[in-house]
């Protein structure tokens, strides 16, 4: 079973979106879907500083998901926890880590401070790759 295009069923605040439920990685709350096969830094959007989001990437190898979570207030940078999934720890703003399995991919991920905008860039291997962006707490990509 697949779709073209967002699927949204909507109960009061809370959606359900499945951009390519083709890929398994269809979830709550999917706000956006990129796809990029480059060593480029890409943009995956903006608002990471004041949302929960789960970033989804996903390969021919599977899938990696990136927990990211906003810490501070008005006055300071914000403090975006990004989950390191190969290393299993949270860093500030950014992670790198290698996709698992056979010859997978590295990337970077990296939340700006002030912007709260967001980039992934492959910086080893050669997978073309999918992003997903779920946010928890609402709001948009």
């Amino acid at each position: 079973m697949g779709s073209f295009g967002p699927t949204t069923l909507s109960s009061q605040s809370v959606e359900y979106e499945s951009f390519n439920d083709g890929s398994g990685a269809s979830g709550l709350n999917i706000v956006a879907y990129y796809s990029f096969d480059d060593d480029n830094e890409n943009s995956i959007g903006s608002d990471f500083n004041n949302r929960a989001t789960l970033l989804y990437v996903t390969t021919t190898n599977g899938v990696s998901a990136i927990p990211m979570y906003p810490n501070a207030g008005s006055g300071v940078s914000w403090q975006v926890m990004v989950f390191d999934p190969d290393a299993g720890v949270y860093n500030q703003r950014s992670c790198s880590f290698v996709q698992g399995g056979t010859s997978g991919n590295t990337f970077t991920v990296q939340i700006a401070s002030g912007s709260g905008a967001g980039t992934i860039e492959r910086t080893a291997g050669s997978m073309a790759y999918q992003v997903y962006i779920c946010r928890l707490s609402g709001g948009s990509a």
